[in-house]
């Protein structure tokens, strides 16, 4: 993934509602920055904050 694509945000996490700062992608993917891309509470499933 090149800085040409993706930009960051923040989004929640569906399971537990943790706030995190992420990269998405033009292609809808959404990546936790720094936490292995996943919440700490396991989830990989986030709602970008518009």
């Amino acid at each position: 993934m090149s800085l040409e694509q993706r930009r960051k945000a923040a989004a929640r996490c569906r399971l537990c509602g943790k706030i995190l700062a992420v990269w998405t992608e033009h292609d809808g993917d959404v990546h936790p920055i720094g936490s292995g891309g996943t919440c700490p509470c396991g989830s990989s499933v986030f709602d970008v904050l518009s």
